[in-house]
């Protein structure tokens, strides 16, 4: 937080002149004199307000724990017409990713609850070759989201008390009480195959069509430009 700069400005004086002579008379009307003498004031007031953070609720320890997403064969799976060359079977289709973080609670349980409405998701893809964004048009894969670039999750029933789940589109939140009335929130989501592999696992088609074979060789190795493809985010609380 910044500290404010004091600013100290000498206050200056300008007087203005003011006389007045009242003529009064039995006979003859009331009259006013007024002199009027004016200057303009130099100088400026300078208007300083310090930086302020709101710390009623702080997010912590945040991180992603599970980030590794691979459109892969199945783990063991060896048969079919569709491999994947560098798959020695140790590795294999992994479409989760997950992430959490600590909501540290400066308030009391019930004041907390009712400060606490929830948070905000957000995320930003870097993909200089539009390859994410192609693989989603192309419907090769379904992203955990719609087009939004942020998801809000309101907070659950019991909130300091229960473990709790919080499902918002393919996301799932978990809060869980912690000590001192910290809550510490899981998130858990999945990637997806599209419609273009029939939104399964292309390494599981046993057929022999050669064409469903060429097409679906065609858009796995348009996902190798995934490679490339980082996505990072970041969670903000929601107050009530």
């Amino acid at each position: 937080m910044k500290k404010t700069r004091k600013t100290n400005n000498k206050a200056m004086t300008v007087g203005i002149a003011l006389a007045a002579v009242a003529i009064t008379g039995v006979a003859f009307s009331t009259w006013i004199i007024v002199n009027d003498q004016s200057s303009t004031v130099t100088g400026n007031i300078t208007l300083n307000v310090a930086d302020v953070e709101d710390q009623s609720i702080i997010i912590k320890n945040a991180q992603v724990d599970d980030g590794a997403i691979r459109f892969d064969c199945k783990k063991d799976d060896s048969s079919g017409p569709i491999r994947f060359s560098d798959d020695d079977g140790s590795t294999g289709e992994d479409l989760n990713f997950s992430m959490h973080f600590d909501i540290e609670n400066v308030w009391d349980g019930s004041a907390f609850e009712s400060y606490y409405s929830g948070f905000k998701l957000t995320w930003t893809i870097t993909d200089t070759s539009s390859a994410f964004s192609t693989a989603i048009s192309s419907g090769y894969i379904v992203a955990p989201w719609a087009s939004e670039s942020e998801l809000t999750f309101g907070k659950p029933t019991n909130l300091t008390e229960d473990t709790n789940t919080v499902k918002v589109q393919s996301f799932t939140a978990t809060h869980t009480a912690g000590s001192d009335n910290d809550v510490h929130v899981a998130i858990s989501a999945s990637f997806a195959w599209g419609t273009y592999f029939g939104t399964s696992n292309p390494g599981e088609y046993a057929g022999s069509d050669a064409s469903t074979i060429s097409s679906y060789l065609s858009g796995l190795n348009s996902l190798k430009s995934l490679d490339s493809v980082t996505i990072a985010f970041t969670v903000a609380p929601v107050r009530a």
